[in-house]
């Protein structure tokens, strides 16, 4: 098979795994907490221009002959590690493995050696057949690390179970919720992830008593458009599905799409990322709850325009391996844009840190406050806390 009927084999494959898993499911997206809480991680996870990323240099510096006997002489077998500004000479390996083999590859291999920029000017034709490989840190020293109520911008291999508990919610009781996350690299350029709220429990109903339930099952179609050292940018379309409950505010599909970024050039290990995207409904299932003792029925998934930006330091040096310790904030919000009830802004900070626990494991809390928003949105405060392994 040539390369271009391998590359519109795999496009078909990707097309068969987006389609497949949301029809599975249904159409929607995950709110940050499952209940109307806030739009969360995207909505889970500014509007920030970006410049495209352009490949490095594909030329060894003149040193590269050395450090390949160097390490031929310490007995490696991976080859040296990644070299800013060089292109491994089987950079390309992985074209003609086959799409399980092209899967297995990117979800189980360990290769670090291999990895290479990725241009926005070849984003059809570059990448889809080449396995995900672990990329190396900025120029720097900042890794590439999921943080809470933050757009990721980049891809992941990992899952992680997250717990947030909101206070006051509503004026009504508090909220607490639970999520498991994962992140499964199919290609270079795709990758699918999956949000399954195994438990979202608040007050609501004609009881006004605490109901706790499956919330809505999301399944996030990624796709990199550009990465190079310092800077990637990703395009996702969040699919949340109607699993969930209307007394927890589930039982919503929603859509979406929205464009992120991460920069990891700043000084001193500093790192900035965010974007901006859309939610748009495809149902119109309303929230029955029970504020200030009466029952009041609240809109669906209203159509939105959420906006995210986020800032934080490494305090680790640049050559430290995963002991890494960041402190970061994050702004994220949105703005009404339909006519299904009154024009409001939601906007929250969330002070956050994170810490290696040992074995690829890693902590994860943080605080969000809300600033603005109407009273169905209403809450004090919502720490979060992660438990993260990478693999």
């Amino acid at each position: 098979m040539t390369a271009s009927g391998s590359r519109r084999y795999l496009m078909r494959a990707v097309l068969c795994l987006t389609v497949g898993s949301t029809g599975l499911f249904g159409c929607g997206r995950l709110a940050r907490a499952q209940t109307q809480v806030g739009p969360a991680r995207s909505a889970t996870d500014a509007d920030v221009p970006a410049a495209v990323a352009t490949p490095g240099p594909t030329s060894p510096p003149s040193d590269f002959d050395h450090l390949v006997d160097m390490a031929e002489a310490e007995g490696s077998t991976a080859g040296p590690e990644f070299l800013p500004g060089t292109l491994p000479p089987d950079a390309g390996a992985g074209a003609e493995m086959g799409l399980l083999g092209l899967i297995g590859e990117s979800i189980f291999g360990n290769r670090s050696d291999l990895w290479r920029p990725l241009p926005l000017s070849t984003f059809f034709s570059e990448g889809w057949l080449e396995p995900w490989h672990f990329y190396p840190r900025s120029t720097t020293g900042a890794p590439r690390q999921g943080w809470i109520n933050a757009y990721d911008g980049v891809f992941y291999r990992l899952f992680f179970f997250d717990f947030s508990y909101v206070n006051d919610f509503q004026k009504n009781g508090n909220a607490y919720l639970g999520t498991l996350t994962l992140f499964t690299p199919i290609s270079r350029r795709f990758q699918l992830r999956f949000d399954v709220p195994f438990i979202a429990s608040n007050k609501g109903g004609q009881s006004n008593t605490y109901h706790g339930n499956f919330g809505d099952f999301v399944v996030s179609p990624r796709f990199l458009l550009s990465e190079s050292q310092d800077l990637s940018q990703v395009f996702e379309c969040l699919v949340r599905t109607p699993t969930g409950s209307t007394v927890n505010g589930n039982g919503q599909t929603t859509l979406t799409p929205q464009y992120e970024f991460w920069y990891g050039g700043l000084p001193g290990g500093g790192v900035i990322r965010g974007g901006a995207g859309l939610t748009i409904p495809t149902n119109n299932a309303g929230v029955t709850s029970t504020i200030a003792g009466a029952p009041v029925t609240v809109p669906g998934a209203r159509t939105t325009c959420n906006y995210n930006l986020a800032v934080g330091k490494y305090w680790t040096q640049h050559d430290a391996t995963p002991g890494d310790f960041v402190t970061f904030l994050s702004l994220n919000g949105f703005t009404t844009l339909d006519d299904r009830g009154p024009t409001y802004s939601y906007l929250s900070v969330t002070p956050s840190l994170r810490f290696h626990l040992g074995n690829n494991y890693y902590l994860v809390a943080g605080v969000e406050v809300p600033m603005t928003g109407p009273k169905n949105q209403s809450f004090t405060w919502a720490p979060t806390f992660w438990l993260t392994k990478v693999w």
